[in-house]
């Protein structure tokens, strides 16, 4: 699987040229003010339980810093965004791996967005995900970078990472896929952080939008 992120091409041409990166958080993301970018939802979801009768809301409680692109390579989502350039993340977990070292991550996670109701009834039936459910919440695998680090959190705990990945059906033609990597619980995350990373661009390409489907 490889990831698509559209960016003006001049941020495409410093990242391939010299490893200039930002990595973004989920407050960022709250204050963007164009509605393909901003969500002041991010990272929140209400779940009713009818069996109990109880309304409850989940927060995404990890640090961590995130980096969006789509699974889908199409100048109409670059038409949406407004951008006219795409960076290719041809090796995900390569990349994914080398600025996680890079800004001295925990571990890495990643998956495509999915996109709902922000509101999830617990019994509806269960539909089949690719990664996986442990009883009514999504689990997601860690590829972890260091260990017997100071502060680790409750493993079970950041397994569930389900409110970094959650969208608003609004957003479902942009076919989000997400990287994001966790911090230790001590770590400060800032709203958006630029990493400078030149071993990355090993693994990613620059695509022209529009594209001519016999290059890719």
């Amino acid at each position: 699987m490889n990831c698509y992120r559209y960016l003006e091409e001049e941020y495409v041409n410093s990242f391939l040229e010299e490893g200039k990166l930002r990595l973004s958080s989920l407050e960022k993301f709250k204050k963007y003010k164009d509605k393909e970018r901003g969500d002041k939802t991010e990272g929140r979801s209400m779940v009713v339980d009818y069996s109990k009768g109880t309304i409850s809301f989940s927060q995404a409680k990890a640090n961590a810093y995130i980096l969006c692109g789509s699974s889908e390579l199409n100048p109409s989502i670059a038409e949406a965004l407004q951008r006219n350039s795409c960076l290719e993340i041809k090796s995900i977990h390569d990349f994914a791996s080398r600025i996680g070292m890079k800004i001295g991550a925990l571990a890495y996670a990643f998956s495509k967005c999915f996109y709902e109701n922000k509101e999830r009834f617990l019994l509806e039936e269960e539909n089949s995900l690719p990664i996986g459910r442990q009883g009514n919440r999504r689990s997601f695998r860690l590829h972890f970078l260091r260990k017997n680090f100071e502060g680790q959190p409750n493993i079970s705990e950041i397994q569930y990472l389900e409110e970094f990945f959650i969208k608003s059906k609004n957003y479902s033609h942009q076919k989000e896929l997400r990287i994001i990597w966790l911090l230790d619980n001590k770590d400060q995350v800032e709203e958006s952080y630029d990493v400078v990373c030149p071993e990355a661009a090993y693994y990613c390409r620059k695509i022209n939008i529009p594209y001519n489907n016999t290059e890719v």
